[in-house]
């Protein structure tokens, strides 16, 4: 995954969004940070040549060749440099606010979701054939290409990755 950096007052920026927005928000990061388009984006060339800005509420991010980095909207050109940059903790919804179990959920959650898409992306599925073969109906399997995980839950993800064949570990930390 590509690290992000948070620019000047952006961490706590988007940490003060409702806890909705601030789970959106950390899904878009992580789609950028594993190599995806967010599901709202457009070019932003007046930062740089491989620059995207995210909508999410008011705030842009940018996806940088190197990582991710996060900065206000309305952050004047030349100040981007300037400005001070915190690095991420790793966990991306950690990084926005959300507790640090329900951070850990919502990254499990991403990353069970992101395993889902390549393994339909690999195996050329289109969302019904998906829902059949796992046997779930296709709007379920569409919140999962549009990373709705906040709907989805940990151990329901688990059990698709077993029926799509992705083995799933758990490593404990301590």
């Amino acid at each position: 995954m590509k690290p992000v950096r948070f620019m000047g007052s952006a961490k706590d920026d988007l940490s003060a969004f409702p806890k909705s927005a601030r789970i959106r928000a950390g899904h878009e990061l992580f789609m950028v940070q594993v190599g995806r388009d967010p599901d709202d984006w457009k070019p932003m060339t007046s930062v740089g040549p491989r620059a995207r800005e995210i909508r999410v509420r008011d705030r842009q991010t940018c996806n940088w060749r190197d990582g991710v980095t996060a900065m206000r909207a309305i952050l004047p050109k030349e100040s981007i440099v300037t400005r001070k940059v915190t690095e991420s903790s790793g966990n991306i919804f950690l990084d926005l606010g959300l507790p640090p179990h329900e951070a850990a959920v919502m990254l499990l959650r991403a990353k069970l979701a992101a395993a889902l898409r390549v393994w339909m992306g690999r195996e050329k599925l289109t969302q019904a054939e998906t829902a059949k073969r796992l046997g779930i109906s296709q709007p379920r399997v569409s919140e999962i290409v549009r990373g709705k995980v906040e709907l989805l839950s940990l151990d329901y993800l688990v059990g698709l990755c077993a029926k799509a064949g992705i083995p799933v570990g758990m490593r404990p930390a301590a």
